[in-house]
């Protein structure tokens, strides 16, 4: 066979014999190209192919800018690819291996260094759902969680994928710790909590089919849907904050208005003393002016003080009553008034606060919804594909048993 750069290479019978299956597995398929068995590692696809993968792509990733796809052909690999699906098949005790066609989001140099012995899960960075080669069925979703040294030109590849599902281990929730480094039991592969991720642990488990150049931006990122989830919990934690900012702001109104509440008996307090003292001064004028009276005329001057105190006293006590009942009643009802306002404005805000929570988590309810509908008619899609290639091959197996028939047949009656 020939390398991606078209000179010649050695080739074991095992992988001439790949290569041969490999032929078979893409003969009535859009994406074929070449029709012989030698062909580049690398070859572009028909425009049909290129529009079916575009399409496939997009479902999933709509803003990504496309533009160029390869067809991968790699016999060496694709035959360790069939020898472990079929030891996986015989220890299933003969029963058909689950397939998924995944994408896996990398450089350009790690792609195609990835042709000669498959994806080293040495290189992952992160292991929140486990220490293997992360793959997704949702192409968005790659780019978003890419390792970020894929940033520095702005180039990425999706490499497209057939991986063998056999027994999978779902994550209850996120790995914080990186503690899960291989799943429990029989597992072979593991499935993050939202079922985007899914970590594959043994090499040659997979197979790329195709690699989708696209051009990177850092404007992508903003535009994922998953970038916009993320920027809903963020409102929602400054909703929280301003709330809680809003209560501590209304505390410190009621707190400054209690202060003046209670400064008020206090200036009335030295409001009295006041009138206390100047009634004491001149009472002390009025003796010293009286002991220089006569005896008879002091004793009825001083009846006629006293009567004139008493009536004064009573006189004063009156108002001052009414005055204070009055200005306690509408102190009583400012108070009133002032928390009757900051019990609406709360209200208001918790109202307004709480609505916004709703719609958000109405939001986030449809687009689970979509999400979950795109998913399952992604993979009606995907079922309807592979009967359709599965009734392809047989038809085309029937069409060479009759066509062996024939001959054998045709040389039966030449030999007679």
């Amino acid at each position: 066979m020939t390398s991606s750069k078209g000179s010649t290479t050695s080739t074991s019978k095992f992988t001439d014999h790949a290569a041969v299956l490999l032929k078979h597995h893409y003969r009535n398929s859009p994406f074929r190209h070449y029709d012989d068995a030698v062909s580049p590692l690398l070859d572009d696809v028909n425009t049909k192919g290129f529009e079916r993968v575009k399409g496939l792509i997009h479902k999933t990733f709509p803003q990504c800018d496309i533009f160029k796809i390869h067809r991968v052909n790699a016999p060496a690999m694709y035959g360790m690819y069939l020898l472990h699906k079929e030891e996986i098949r015989l220890a299933n005790g003969g029963n058909d291996v689950k397939e998924k066609v995944l994408y896996h989001v990398t450089s350009e140099s790690n792609a195609v260094e990835s042709l000669i012995s498959g994806l080293d899960w040495r290189r992952t960075q992160r292991s929140r759902f486990g220490s293997g080669v992360s793959f997704s069925n949702d192409a968005d979703y790659c780019n978003y969680y890419a390792n970020k040294s894929t940033n520095k030109v702005g180039m990425r590849v999706i490499i497209v994928s057939t991986v063998l599902m056999n027994d999978t281990y779902r994550t209850k929730s996120l790995n914080k710790e990186n503690t899960l480094f291989i799943p429990p039991g029989t597992a072979d592969t593991t499935v993050s909590p939202n079922g985007h991720v899914f970590v594959k642990y043994y090499d040659f488990e997979s197979y790329p089919l195709f690699f989708v150049y696209y051009r990177w931006t850092p404007e992508i990122l903003n535009k994922s849907k998953f970038f916009i989830i993320k920027t809903n919990y963020t409102l929602q934690r400054l909703l929280q904050e301003e709330q809680i900012l809003c209560e501590q702001v209304a505390d410190l109104h009621i707190a400054e208005s209690s202060s003046v509440q209670k400064r008020r008996p206090i200036a009335k307090k030295k409001r009295i003393l006041q009138q206390q003292r100047r009634a004491a001064a001149k009472a002390k004028a009025e003796a010293v002016s009286a002991a220089l009276l006569p005896r008879r005329r002091r004793k009825a001057i001083r009846q006629r003080q006293q009567r004139n105190c008493r009536a004064a006293a009573r006189a004063e006590a009156e108002p001052e009553t009414a005055e204070a009942q009055a200005e306690a009643e509408a102190e009583a009802a400012e108070a009133k008034a002032e928390a009757d306002a900051e019990a609406e404005a709360q209200t208001e805000a918790e109202a307004a606060a709480l609505l916004k929570c709703h719609r958000q988590y109405d939001i986030k309810q449809r687009r689970q919804r979509l999400r979950r509908a795109a998913s399952k008619a992604e993979a009606e899609s995907e079922a309807a594909e592979a009967a359709d290639l599965l009734r392809r091959q047989r038809r085309y197996d029937s069409k060479q048993r009759r066509q062996r028939l024939s001959r054998a047949a045709a040389k039966a009656e030449v030999t007679m």
